[in-house]
């Protein structure tokens, strides 16, 4: 499958997609005929590429650990249940060309 990402998310988007060999870096993503695939940073509707159906997943995300009590984290650390807040950090889309019928 060839795929293409954003420069700006290198380095990470290059490693995940190692075992990919047509996967390649684009300087930008626009509406010229373009890869099967599209790996951007998240965006609004407008600036959704042509032709593609996307969906958004998470790259990276941080944990609060900020007015957890004792209890909270020794809970944590027994039981493995989570605590705190998580908020993502940085979010990707994932963009496919739907099948021509």
């Amino acid at each position: 499958m060839d795929i293409g990402y954003e420069q700006s998310l290198e380095p990470w988007a290059a490693w995940y997609l190692r075992d990919y060999p047509r996967a390649q870096a684009m300087a930008s993503v626009g509406s010229q005929s373009g890869p099967t695939a599209l790996v951007t940073g998240a965006r609004s509707r407008e600036e959704r590429p042509v032709g593609y159906i996307g969906q958004r997943f998470r790259l990276q995300e941080t944990w609060s650990e900020q007015g957890l009590s004792s209890r909270e984290r020794l809970r944590w650390l027994i039981y493995r249940e989570p605590v705190g807040t998580v908020q993502a950090t940085a979010e990707i889309e994932l963009w496919v060309k739907p099948p021509v019928e």
